[in-house]
Parts: C-alpha cells; sequence; structure tokens
C-alpha cells in the first residue's frame, strides 16, 4: 500500500499531467479541461446563492442554535420523524397492491445525478 501512495503522490506532484490544477479555494476557477476553462462554476453558485438568500455562499456561517437542524431537539425530531414514516408507511401498504412509481423513481434519480454532477463540479 505505502508503494501505491508513494506512486500516486508522484504523479500528482508531477508537472506532465496536462491541465492538473492547482489547488484552489474556490476563489479561482480550478477546472480541468481548456473546454471548460471559461466556466467558473463557483462564482455561478455564488451568483444563484446571493440571489437567493442575498449574501454570498463565501459569507455562509453556520450559527449553532439558530440554523434549521442545528441543536439535538430538532435534528432528533426529524429523525424520529422519518421512522413514522418508513416503518408507519410500510404496515399501511401491507395488504394493498404496490404502486407503480417507475416513472418517478426514474425523474428522481435524474435529479440526484444532476445534483451530484453539480456538487462535484464545485468540489473540483
Amino acid at each position: 500500500m505505502e508503494y501505491l501512495n508513494t506512486t500516486l503522490l508522484t504523479i500528482t506532484a508531477s508537472a506532465s499531467i496536462p491541465y492538473f490544477p492547482p489547488y484552489s479555494d474556490h476563489k479561482e476557477a480550478a477546472i480541468i479541461t481548456p473546454i471548460t476553462r471559461k466556466v467558473d462554476p463557483w462564482s455561478i453558485f455564488n451568483f444563484y446563492w446571493k440571489s437567493a438568500f442575498g449574501y454570498g455562499a463565501d459569507e455562509f456561517e453556520f450559527v449553532p442554535g439558530t440554523m434549521p437542524m442545528s441543536t439535538l431537539k430538532e435534528a432528533g425530531s426529524w429523525i424520529a420523524l422519518y421512522y413514522v414514516i418508513i416503518f408507519g408507511g410500510r404496515e399501511l401498504m401491507r395488504k394493498r397492491s404496490p404502486f407503480n412509481l417507475n416513472t418517478a423513481f426514474i425523474i428522481h434519480n435524474w435529479y440526484l445525478t444532476v445534483v451530484s454532477g453539480a456538487l462535484l463540479g464545485l468540489f473540483i
């Protein structure tokens, strides 16, 4: 395993990899290809965040006790509600025929894929 870690470190530290971006603190774009070099995902996200909340995403500050789900009571209440819905729904549907929700699942999975891709774009 040590060999793999050393090899990976050597590969990532080498300058022979084309378009390998340096570490970025999201003040500048860390984009991998020259085609997308003009697109800065962080500034796009920051623009929409600012239009929705009135302040930039880089100005966000987590304040315990005032943010949603930041206290044990709130988080515990939502977890309990989740279990009531999951297990209560199972009991309600035990003697009923299943719903056909294939289209809803396809739309839901597509939405999750798009959001995950956007988060990956912000991470890179």
